[in-house]
Protein backbone atom coordinates (compact mmCIF):
# COMPACT_ATOMS: atom_id res chain seq x y z
CA UNK A 1 0.00 0.00 0.00
CA UNK A 2 1.28 3.67 -1.16
CA UNK A 3 2.67 6.12 1.36
CA UNK A 4 0.88 9.34 1.68
CA UNK A 5 3.47 11.71 0.13
CA UNK A 6 2.95 15.86 -0.88
CA UNK A 7 2.12 16.41 -4.17
CA UNK A 8 5.56 19.10 -3.75
CA UNK A 9 7.76 16.23 -3.39
CA UNK A 10 5.88 14.35 -6.01
CA UNK A 11 6.59 17.06 -8.01
CA UNK A 12 10.20 17.89 -7.13
CA UNK A 13 11.10 14.23 -7.86
CA UNK A 14 9.33 13.52 -10.70
CA UNK A 15 10.21 17.33 -12.21
CA UNK A 16 14.04 16.06 -11.77
CA UNK A 17 13.82 12.80 -12.87
CA UNK A 18 12.44 13.83 -16.00
CA UNK A 19 14.68 16.61 -16.61
CA UNK A 20 17.96 14.26 -16.30
CA UNK A 21 16.62 12.95 -19.74
CA UNK A 22 15.31 16.28 -21.74
CA UNK A 23 18.11 16.22 -24.10
CA UNK A 24 19.86 12.38 -22.67
CA UNK A 25 19.04 9.60 -25.04
CA UNK A 26 20.39 5.78 -25.46
CA UNK A 27 22.25 6.87 -28.42
CA UNK A 28 23.81 9.56 -29.64
CA UNK A 29 21.26 9.96 -32.61
CA UNK A 30 17.68 9.08 -32.51
CA UNK A 31 17.36 5.36 -32.05
CA UNK A 32 13.99 5.27 -33.44
CA UNK A 33 15.58 5.32 -37.01
CA UNK A 34 16.92 2.14 -36.74
CA UNK A 35 13.80 0.33 -36.34
CA UNK A 36 10.58 2.95 -37.25
CA UNK A 37 10.29 3.44 -33.48
CA UNK A 38 9.08 0.38 -32.97
CA UNK A 39 8.33 1.46 -29.11
CA UNK A 40 6.09 4.09 -30.02
CA UNK A 41 3.86 1.71 -32.03
CA UNK A 42 0.01 0.54 -31.26
CA UNK A 43 -1.78 0.47 -28.10
CA UNK A 44 0.33 -0.48 -26.19
CA UNK A 45 1.08 0.73 -22.36
CA UNK A 46 3.48 1.53 -20.12
CA UNK A 47 4.01 0.95 -16.19
CA UNK A 48 3.97 4.29 -14.61
CA UNK A 49 6.12 4.38 -11.28
CA UNK A 50 4.88 5.18 -7.95
CA UNK A 51 2.77 8.38 -7.89
CA UNK A 52 3.65 9.59 -11.54
CA UNK A 53 0.78 9.46 -12.64
CA UNK A 54 0.35 12.60 -10.55
CA UNK A 55 2.79 13.94 -11.77
CA UNK A 56 1.62 13.55 -15.66
CA UNK A 57 -1.85 12.79 -15.49
CA UNK A 58 -3.19 15.85 -16.66
CA UNK A 59 -1.29 15.52 -19.80
CA UNK A 60 -2.65 12.15 -20.28
CA UNK A 61 -6.27 12.43 -19.63
CA UNK A 62 -8.48 8.94 -20.23
CA UNK A 63 -5.22 7.16 -20.55
CA UNK A 64 -4.42 6.14 -17.90
CA UNK A 65 -5.89 2.84 -15.99
CA UNK A 66 -5.16 1.13 -13.27
CA UNK A 67 -4.37 -2.77 -13.50
CA UNK A 68 -2.93 -5.74 -10.65
CA UNK A 69 -3.23 -3.59 -7.59
CA UNK A 70 -3.86 -0.29 -8.81
CA UNK A 71 -0.36 0.09 -10.95
CA UNK A 72 -1.24 2.70 -13.07
CA UNK A 73 -0.72 1.71 -16.82
CA UNK A 74 -0.82 4.82 -19.43
CA UNK A 75 -2.21 3.21 -22.75
CA UNK A 76 0.11 5.07 -25.01
CA UNK A 77 -1.44 5.19 -29.38
CA UNK A 78 1.85 6.07 -30.28
CA UNK A 79 1.65 9.88 -30.62
CA UNK A 80 2.35 12.05 -27.92
CA UNK A 81 4.23 15.29 -26.82
CA UNK A 82 8.37 14.15 -26.07
CA UNK A 83 8.28 16.67 -23.18
CA UNK A 84 5.41 14.73 -21.46
CA UNK A 85 6.06 11.69 -21.91
CA UNK A 86 6.48 8.83 -18.72
CA UNK A 87 9.88 7.75 -17.49
CA UNK A 88 9.47 3.93 -18.64
CA UNK A 89 9.55 5.78 -21.92
CA UNK A 90 12.67 8.31 -21.09
CA UNK A 91 14.74 5.10 -19.75
CA UNK A 92 13.63 2.79 -22.59
CA UNK A 93 14.77 0.17 -23.22
CA UNK A 94 16.44 0.23 -19.36
CA UNK A 95 15.06 -0.84 -16.48
CA UNK A 96 15.92 -0.29 -12.60
CA UNK A 97 16.07 -3.59 -11.53
CA UNK A 98 16.81 -4.36 -7.74
CA UNK A 99 18.75 -7.44 -7.20
CA UNK A 100 19.39 -8.74 -3.95
CA UNK A 101 18.30 -5.19 -2.68
CA UNK A 102 20.90 -3.71 -4.58
CA UNK A 103 19.93 -1.55 -7.89
CA UNK A 104 21.23 -2.61 -10.72
CA UNK A 105 20.81 -1.00 -14.51
CA UNK A 106 20.19 -2.76 -17.46
CA UNK A 107 18.51 -4.03 -21.02
CA UNK A 108 14.67 -4.27 -19.83
CA UNK A 109 13.34 -8.13 -21.33
CA UNK A 110 10.32 -6.82 -22.00
CA UNK A 111 11.81 -4.66 -24.96
CA UNK A 112 13.41 -8.42 -26.55
CA UNK A 113 11.05 -8.01 -29.04
CA UNK A 114 11.22 -4.55 -30.32
CA UNK A 115 14.48 -2.76 -29.67
CA UNK A 116 17.64 -3.56 -31.49
CA UNK A 117 19.58 -1.94 -28.87
CA UNK A 118 19.60 -5.21 -27.16
CA UNK A 119 22.67 -6.44 -29.64
CA UNK A 120 25.18 -5.25 -27.47
CA UNK A 121 28.20 -6.67 -29.70
CA UNK A 122 27.70 -4.03 -32.91
CA UNK A 123 29.70 -0.83 -31.88
CA UNK A 124 27.15 1.39 -33.90
CA UNK A 125 24.07 0.90 -31.74
CA UNK A 126 25.79 0.64 -28.12
CA UNK A 127 23.36 2.45 -25.31
CA UNK A 128 25.83 5.41 -24.49
CA UNK A 129 27.54 4.39 -20.91
CA UNK A 130 26.52 8.17 -19.85
CA UNK A 131 22.62 7.42 -20.60
CA UNK A 132 22.73 4.01 -18.35
CA UNK A 133 25.16 6.36 -15.67
CA UNK A 134 22.00 8.90 -15.64
CA UNK A 135 19.11 6.18 -15.11
CA UNK A 136 21.58 4.25 -12.28
CA UNK A 137 21.53 7.75 -10.60
CA UNK A 138 18.21 8.90 -11.39
CA UNK A 139 16.95 5.38 -9.74
CA UNK A 140 19.50 5.83 -6.75
CA UNK A 141 17.47 9.07 -5.17
CA UNK A 142 14.06 7.65 -6.51
CA UNK A 143 14.40 4.24 -4.88
CA UNK A 144 15.09 6.11 -2.00
CA UNK A 145 11.27 6.32 -1.58
CA UNK A 146 9.86 2.83 -0.24
CA UNK A 147 7.11 2.25 -2.86
CA UNK A 148 9.23 3.52 -5.71
CA UNK A 149 11.74 0.91 -4.39
CA UNK A 150 9.08 -1.59 -4.12
CA UNK A 151 7.65 -1.35 -7.15
CA UNK A 152 11.11 -1.59 -8.85
CA UNK A 153 11.60 -4.60 -6.81
CA UNK A 154 8.48 -6.19 -7.86
CA UNK A 155 8.69 -5.29 -11.47
CA UNK A 156 12.16 -7.20 -11.29
CA UNK A 157 11.01 -10.54 -10.12
CA UNK A 158 8.68 -10.00 -13.22
CA UNK A 159 10.98 -9.36 -15.85
CA UNK A 160 13.30 -12.20 -14.23
CA UNK A 161 11.00 -14.24 -14.12
CA UNK A 162 10.19 -14.09 -18.09
CA UNK A 163 13.81 -14.55 -18.44
CA UNK A 164 13.15 -18.43 -18.18
CA UNK A 165 11.31 -18.10 -21.62
CA UNK A 166 14.24 -16.60 -23.78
Amino acid sequence: MKKKISKKLIYRMYDNAYKSFDRLTPLLFDCGELCNARCCKGKDGMYLFPYEEIFIGSHWENKITYIKNDIPLLICDGICQREHRPLSCRIFPLFPYIIDSKLKVDFDLRAKNICPLQFNDIAEIQIQKKFKRKVYIVFKKLIKNKDIYDFCSRISEEILFLEKFY
